[in-house]
């Protein structure tokens, strides 16, 4: 894990204090003041390493954590993707209006058709509904075996906002999608709709 220049502040922030109150504090008082501190490192830490991504368009705001570089979609329908190489692990965003669908279900089930359709082998789970940044969305688990002959896991999340259906696709061989699926749910909740220029 690496800091940036405020990180490495706080770091020596932290050690001026306890010289500083050390003589002075109960063992009490310097226990709770070591956790405020650590856990104020640990956040500067973690958000100087997250990568703010933007779509093609720039409707659609997504973040990443260390270890993912963007990449230039293969496909114009393709909105964004970020690939982490050391994990083997992508992240598709796919982006549509809602005017051609009926609904959040309707869409859902036709992207879940098209993706089992790709693959042999397919498992799928029933769906579950949940809310992403307020906005409702249905969410799949995928396996199957891709055109390359590897055992491949999806975590498929399609969130509707006020005028699309927004598809975040975390995928990685099956081996790893338990390691893998927390990092995925991470990500697709960082999801942002910025609204159209006028």
């Amino acid at each position: 894990m690496t800091l940036n220049s405020e990180g490495w502040g706080l770091k020596v922030a932290v050690h001026i204090a306890f010289r500083r109150y050390d003589r002075v504090m109960t063992p009490r008082a310097r226990l709770a003041t070591f956790v405020f501190l650590i856990c104020c490192l640990t956040t500067s830490a973690c958000m100087a390493e997250a990568t703010v991504l933007t779509s093609r368009d720039g409707r659609i705001k997504l973040q990443v954590p260390d270890g993912y570089a963007e990449r230039t979609p293969p496909k114009a329908v393709i909105s964004l993707e970020a690939v982490n190489e050391a994990e083997s692990s992508t992240i598709l965003v796919i982006s549509e209006s809602q005017t051609q669908f009926d609904s959040l279900q309707a869409y859902g089930e036709i992207v879940r058709q098209m993706m089992i359709d790709k693959l042999k082998d397919a498992q799928v789970d029933a769906g579950q509904k949940l809310q992403v940044s307020g906005n409702p969305a249905i969410r799949y688990e995928i396996t199957g075996i891709s055109s390359g002959g590897l055992r491949m896991a999806f975590l498929l999340t399609i969130i509707q906002t006020d005028t699309r259906f927004t598809q975040v696709i975390g995928s990685c061989i099956r081996s790893a999608f338990s390691d893998r699926k927390q990092e995925f749910e991470n990500i697709t909740a960082t999801m942002k709709e910025v609204p159209p220029k006028k």
